[in-house]
């Protein structure tokens, strides 16, 4: 693979038109240029397709899909991934941004390092959340660092779907994301999937803001637990979710404090990867 291959980032677009722009743009300014962008829009009632288009207007770099009736962001994902002309593929949600410098940073060490399977970075909520909000997050934290296939099977998922980058061919081999509509972790699925072949190599960098908004599926606890029966099912597994952390109004400012010092021990560069 060249030493600047072309990344091509898959943008999922579902009634995203408050965020859309500043998801775009956040890519789309990024010092490693040789990128592409594919937003696949699906079933919008707001005016997300607008807001695309006029983009891609303006940077022939952004294509626009519509194939309309997909119904899911997996779909959505692997629709993007099959119009992909780059030999890298990056996800980024659309109501989440990249921070500057996120692809120089990652891609070579997908490049240079032979047993890797996926590169993923550091993830920290933003929007609608404050200090003590149990919706605020950073990902992942250093004792839920992973690695490997096993690690994923033993910690979880702590790897953010819009911190990634991977090999398209990997991707494919891998089969894309799961559909099924049983699947609300299509991400952590697919993780699992890639990692059979290589490694989780980890970017110690905040270099994604995961935003945090209002109906925010994920923001549910009962949703977020839900959500995992599937990945459950499949793999054999049994995940641990506990929501104490988050409701207990003592373990709630434990938490804050610990995930704040986290954020700025990775800052600092105090944090290392793999």
């Amino acid at each position: 693979m060249r030493t600047n291959p072309l990344v091509s980032v898959i943008i999922p677009v579902h009634n995203a038109e408050k965020y859309l722009a500043e998801s775009i743009n956040s890519a789309l300014g990024q010092d490693y240029s040789a990128t592409e962008l594919i937003v696949v829009t699906d079933n919008c009632s707001d005016d997300s397709e607008k807001v695309a288009a006029e983009i891609a207007e303006r940077d022939k770099r952004v294509k626009v899909f519509n194939p309309g009736g997909l119904g899911s962001a997996a779909k959505a994902r692997n629709y993007g991934i099959k119009r992909a002309n780059g030999d890298v593929i990056a996800f980024l949600d659309a109501d989440d941004r990249w921070r500057p410098g996120k692809l120089t940073r990652q891609v070579p060490v997908l490049i240079n390092e032979r047993s890797a399977a996926l590169v993923y970075s550091v993830s920290r909520a933003f929007g609608e959340t404050g200090f003590f909000s149990a919706a605020y997050e950073v990902l992942p934290l250093p004792w839920k660092i992973v690695k490997s296939h096993k690690d994923l099977l033993e910690k979880g998922n702590s790897i953010p779907c819009s911190s990634v980058i991977v090999k398209k061919e990997l991707l494919k081999k891998a089969g894309g994301f799961d559909e099924n509509p049983e699947n609300q972790s299509e991400d952590y699925d697919l993780w699992l999937k890639l990692t059979q072949f290589g490694d989780a190599k980890f970017v110690p960098v905040p270099a994604v803001d995961y935003r945090i908004h209002a109906g925010q599926y994920s923001s549910d606890a009962t949703r977020r637990e839900e959500r995992l029966k599937y990945i459950e099912r499949k793999w054999g597994i049994k995940i641990n979710y506990s929501e104490e952390n988050r409701s207990n109004p003592v373990k709630r400012v434990l938490r804050a404090l610990i995930l704040r010092l986290v954020s700025a021990a990775y800052s600092a560069g105090l944090i290392r990867g793999n």
